[in-house]
């Protein structure tokens, strides 16, 4: 039985179920009923749930990689936070803004009016929730069992591919939105790989996340939030992307090609690629 339970598969699984199934206990029993029962404006309730959600995560994980994996809580340390963060934040809100940008350019693009500010802020919270719970399973967790276990290469492949899959349930999935969800899988675990930290693919998953939302695109499982600008967009679906959303169009998914290549370079100069155990028998 120690053996099974010790097995990088039951790693993988189980820690992905305590760290989800924690959050979502805590917040739909504990923090949910308390907030309700003491605020009345439901954008304050919404961001502090989020925002506590955040802080059960974080510490789920941390006593997974203690008491369950054994090894130390580095991916999350203060060093390199603040340049990691803003780099990874730029880069991704960088990219749908470039996307917008031409939409603009072309004609294609036009905001009609802007919402709330503080109505926007509840969206804000959650997309960063929902940023770093996939990050500390996606590369934290399975990521990191997959490269100790079969190598980097197939940590990569393997990893992201899985990283898709719960996105098949988002609407209007398809073929673009499943090959974005993997190369957005390989990028944000190759910037993992490199930094060997959390904090550059998180933000850079928010910063593409939010950059959405903010400009009025499409973004999928926002229908409970308001979203900070409405726009109409009207133009080739080779440059809005599918219906699923800007993030399908060319110019996003060229620009994570790029990334892809960007970081796997790196990833071979720095010499972090670790070989998959089963060649060297």
């Amino acid at each position: 039985m120690r053996k099974i339970f010790l097995h990088p598969i039951s790693r993988m699984f189980i820690s992905t179920v305590l760290l989800v199934g924690t959050t979502f206990l805590v917040k739909e029993f504990i923090t949910k009923p308390f907030l309700s029962s003491v605020i009345t404006q439901e954008w304050i309730i919404k961001t502090l749930v989020t925002l506590l959600g955040l802080i059960v995560m974080v510490a789920v994980y941390y006593l997974i990689l203690k008491y369950y994996e054994k090894r130390p809580f580095t991916e999350l340390s203060q060093k390199h936070a603040l340049k990691e963060n803003t780099i990874g934040f730029m880069l991704g809100f960088l990219i749908i803004s470039v996307a917008v940008g031409i939409l603009y350019l072309g004609g294609f693009y036009e905001i009609i009016h802007m919402n709330s500010i503080l109505k926007f802020i509840p969206l804000i919270t959650f997309i960063m929730g929902s940023a770093m719970l996939e990050e500390l399973i996606f590369r934290g967790i399975i990521f990191k069992i997959l490269e100790n276990w079969k190598g980097t290469i197939i940590a990569l492949i393997a990893s992201a591919s899985i990283f898709q899959i719960p996105h098949f349930m988002n609407p209007h999935e398809g073929l673009l939105p499943a090959i974005l969800g993997v190369l957005f899988g390989v990028v944000t675990a190759l910037m993992y790989a490199n930094t060997k930290r959390l904090w550059l693919p998180f933000a850079f998953h928010f910063g593409w996340n939010l950059a959405q939302p903010t400009l009025g695109t499409t973004l999928s499982v926002i229908n409970d939030f308001e979203i900070l600008f409405q726009a109409k967009i009207d133009g080739p679906e080779i440059l809005t992307g599918s219906a699923f959303g800007i993030e399908d169009s060319i110019i996003s998914m060229l620009a994570l090609v790029i990334l892809i290549i960007i970081y796997y370079q790196k990833l071979i100069r720095k010499k972090l690629i670790i070989e998959n155990p089963a060649k060297k028998n």
